[in-house]
């Protein structure tokens, strides 16, 4: 045991540069905070942002249920986990959600035909959002 070093192990060096306090910025509550989220077969993901500047990160693997949602659920699934994430920060104002799921863009206008979706919609009320539809290559944080 004597001489035996524990390091951390070593952060991949993109995610690494895109922790950096050189990227990061500091938030500011005068501002507009913006939301790009982003879901694939297994894992979701999404990034804060001001003044196209990242504020924070999340993100993490679907469980097995999950990974049987459609495209459209599990970006619906990114969009309540970034939400109750950073809640706290979004109460104050309104707020952008930029996805690459067209679809959502109209998810105030859908009928709630499952439980879930009524369940869900619940985590959103309240809240001041306008959601945004961009192309993927427009959402290259988020797929980081």
């Amino acid at each position: 045991m004597c001489g035996l070093r524990i390091t951390r192990p070593l952060l991949p060096p993109l995610q690494q540069a895109l922790s950096s306090a050189h990227v990061l910025a500091l938030r500011n509550f005068y501002k507009v905070f913006c939301i790009e989220i982003d879901a694939c077969l297994n894992r979701v993901g999404a990034v804060l942002l001001q003044d196209n500047r990242p504020l924070a990160f999340m993100g993490g693997p679907l469980g097995v249920k999950s990974q049987g949602l459609s495209t459209y659920e599990k970006e619906y699934l990114a969009i309540l986990m970034a939400i109750e994430q950073w809640r706290p920060y979004l109460l104050h104002q309104e707020f952008l959600i930029y996805t690459d799921q067209k679809s959502l863009i109209h998810l105030n206008e859908h009928r709630l035909n499952s439980p879930w979706q009524q369940k869900v919609f619940t985590n959103l009320l309240g809240l001041q959002y306008k959601i945004v539809y961009g192309h993927d290559t427009d959402n290259r944080v988020a797929d980081c």
